[in-house]
């Protein structure tokens, strides 16, 4: 008998339904692309992002800059800028060519705007003389002084003006005989890494007319206020004060002032300064030494 024949698969491996069966549809094989569909690609690591410090270091400095101007301007130690005020301030120094000398020092500043000052600073001297001459006591010349704040940021401030000096003294020996303009900008520096500010002042001082009988005056000072404040109600200065003399052939000195100062309540300030000259002595403005004690009312 012939032994029935089975059907065997052609080739060997799962089978596959035939397209239009109701079976499911069978996976595709890793790597394998399907018609219609997005290829899918494994995700990429975002590369990280980096901590931005500088910025907030920066920002910190411009507050710590704004806060330390705000002091100076409150203690009235500030060149750029004004508070109101009315100071009285009395002062001893021992000129070169005098025994000595006594002084009251009047000044008035009135801001104008938020940028803008006008100041008048008088003076009241007891001048002693040597050689057994009379004392001189009287008024010594006032002078005016108006200006503008041109430009301002946190970190750097500019101030711009001209100071009018009258010879007004009552005795020709107790002013310059005059009249003298000195024009000038002043500049804040914030040095936060010292919690100081530093204030550079250059003005040039030049007679344009007066007794005609009495010598010119020609000169350049160049000051460096560095102002410190001690918590909220300390500070102390520290005034540097280059000068040099053209009527002089350009003779200079230098006189250096340290002063410490007490705020008392929101209006009041008061100072005590000493100072010398280290040398150059016998140029204009110059004192063996020097010791002021003054009151500010801050309005």
């Amino acid at each position: 008998m012939e032994q029935p024949q089975t059907e065997l698969p052609e080739e060997s491996g799962p089978v596959r339904p035939k397209s239009g069966s109701g079976d499911l549809p069978t996976p595709p094989v890793a790597g394998e692309e399907v018609p219609g569909q997005r290829r899918l690609e494994p995700p990429s690591e975002a590369p990280p992002v980096p901590v931005k410090k500088r910025p907030l270091l920066e920002q910190l400095r411009k507050i710590e800059s704004r806060i330390l101007n705000r002091q100076a301007a409150d203690q009235g130690s500030s060149a750029t800028q004004f508070v109101g005020r009315i100071q009285i301030a009395g002062e001893i120094r021992e000129r070169p060519s005098t025994a000595g000398e006594t002084r009251a020092n009047f000044r008035f500043d009135q801001p104008l705007g938020d940028r803008g000052l006008i100041r008048v600073d008088a003076r009241y001297q007891d001048r002693e003389q040597l050689n057994g001459q009379t004392d001189l006591t009287g008024l010594g010349d006032i002078s005016a002084r108006i200006g503008y704040r041109l430009f301002e940021r946190d970190e750097l401030q500019l101030f711009a003006g001209t100071e009018v000096i009258f010879p007004t003294a009552s005795h020709e020996s107790l002013g310059d005989g005059k009249f003298t303009l000195g024009p000038g900008v002043a500049i804040s520096i914030p040095l936060p890494e010292i919690k100081s500010v530093l204030f550079p002042v250059l003005q040039h001082y030049q007679s344009v007319g007066g007794d005609p009988s009495r010598e010119r005056v020609s000169y350049s000072q160049l000051e460096f206020e560095i102002n410190t404040p001690w918590g909220s109600h300390w500070w102390t200065n520290v005034l540097p004060t280059w000068r040099v003399d053209w009527e002089q052939k350009a003779k200079s000195a230098m006189l250096l002032d340290g002063e410490i100062g007490r705020k008392f309540g929101p209006h009041y300030r008061a100072w005590l300064r000493g100072g010398s000259t280290l040398w150059g002595s016998g140029v204009s403005g110059t004192y063996n030494w020097m010791v002021q004690f003054g009151i500010r009312y801050m309005f």
